[in-house]
Parts: structure tokens; sequence; C-alpha cells
């Protein structure tokens, strides 16, 4: 949970407790006890105290996670580095795209547009963390794919760094009769959610997957 939500939630609960104990201390029969009992007003304020006390010791352990990782749902695990797990398959990805620099969660510098023989390259010889990357496949690209609403699909932006051109290249090849062999390939556009086809010559974007 994103610690700002845990703070607010755990400070309402807190806010709950306080009037509660002080519905509590003015009901007529409670009122008289309490005003002839020095120690009530101590009490309260330690019980209140308490309850600060775990909600530091619950923000703590939320913000002591490991210094490589940090969750950003129950899917995706982020890290440091500028790669992010996925969970589901196990596969890591490159948080920025190919061109960019990453700086802490973000992404810094435009994305590069390549062509599929550069973007085989690019991945093959990048150099993050200690993994070994390479272009992905379709299936693999389309997996990236969030579904906000029925016919409105996009890449998961909490995540993932997108430029305003969403045209990603996969290394799986158009197999067709009419195509010279390896000279067409898909690609995925996040804007729209769908796959296309473009030239091996053509200039489209790279994210690279691990293993």
């Amino acid at each position: 949970m994103n610690p700002s939500i845990f703070v607010k939630r755990y400070v309402a609960v807190c806010l709950q407790l306080w009037l509660n104990l002080s519905e509590i201390r003015d009901m007529p029969p409670v009122k008289s006890q309490f005003t002839s009992c020095r120690s009530c007003g101590l009490i309260l304020g330690l019980l209140m105290l308490a309850a600060f006390v775990g909600l530091a010791r619950s923000i703590t352990a939320l913000l002591a996670q490991d210094h490589d990782s940090v969750s950003v749902d129950q899917r995706w695990q982020p890290a440091r580095e500028g790669s992010v797990r996925d969970r589901h398959t196990n596969h890591w990805w490159t948080r920025c795209s190919i061109g960019q620099t990453p700086r802490a969660w973000l992404c810094e510098q435009q994305p590069r547009a390549m062509s599929q023989a550069e973007a085989r390259r690019a991945c093959e010889n990048l150099q993050l963390g200690a993994k070994k990357w390479r272009l992905p496949e379709l299936n693999e690209l389309r997996q990236l794919i969030v579904i906000l609403a029925p016919g409105q699909n996009a890449l998961n932006q909490q995540v993932f760094a997108m430029s305003t051109r969403a045209e990603y290249w996969s290394r799986s090849p158009v197999r067709s009769a009419l195509l010279p062999e390896d000279q067409s390939f898909y690609y995925v556009n996040f804007q729209r959610g769908g796959v296309y086809a473009a030239a091996a010559a053509d200039k489209l974007f790279v994210r690279c997957i691990s293993p």
C-alpha cells in the first residue's frame, strides 16, 4: 500500500477512536466519574500516544522494504536500476524505452526510434543490472497492454514511461507467402492497444525484456 494512503487511513481511525472516547467520557454516568478522576486525561493521552506509535511503526515497516525493489502493485516489482519484474511471468522489462536514461522513478531524454535490426542490437547490448536483454516476442509485448475500458487500451504508465508515439517493436516476423522472409515484423501500438505490422527498416520504439 502507498504510505500516504496508509497514513490517511490510520489517522482517520485514530480520529474516530478519539471521538468515540470523547463521547463515552461525556456520557452522564461517566462524566461525573471522569471529572473526579485525575488520571483519566492521562489515560486518554496514553491511548492516543499508543495509536500514533503504532502508526509510526507501520510506516517504518512500509518504507523499510528491500532497497533494490519497491512494489507498485500485486503484479509489478520495480527495481531501482530501471527495470521492473512481472510477477505473473517472471520476466523483467526495461521501465524506460531505449534512448532514455532512468533517474529514480523517472525517464529522462527522449526515446529513440530505430529499425528492427537496430532494436535487436540495442537490447542485446543493453547494460542494465546483471541481466541479459532481448527484444520481446509479440505475445510477450501484448501482455503489457492494460484494458482501461471496452475498446480502450494503454500502457500502464504507473510502471512504464511512454512517449507521445507508442509503436513498439516485437521480434516476431510476419509469416506470409506474399512477403519476403523477415522483411516485416509485428509491433504493438500502446495508445490503441492494437497489433500491426511494419517493414523491418521502419523506425519504431524499443522496450527490452529479460530473460
